[in-house]
């Protein structure tokens, strides 16, 4: 399992990848990013939802709170590589 709490730099949220957006919550992450912070790739089936924007950034629904929102990500997370991730 991979932590993303971010401790180090400036965080709202303390989670990477997750943003603060207006007064909602939201992920963004690119393919290379995930490829960083978890060690493997994207699986192929779903490069498509990365390629929808031209800087190849997923962007995801707003959430009212950081745990919603976290919850989602690592979700969105296991999804996309098969990798188990905490808060």
């Amino acid at each position: 399992m991979t932590s993303l709490v971010k401790t180090k730099g400036r965080t709202v949220t303390g989670v990477h990848f997750l943003q603060q957006s207006g007064h909602s919550f939201k992920y963004r992450v690119c393919m290379d990013s995930i490829k960083r912070k978890l060690s493997v790739e994207v699986k192929p089936e779903h490069h498509h939802l990365f390629r929808a924007r031209a800087d190849g950034v997923h962007h995801s629904q707003k959430f009212s709170t950081i745990d919603e929102g976290s919850q989602h990500l690592i979700e969105f997370l296991y999804k996309m590589t098969g990798v188990r991730c905490t808060i």
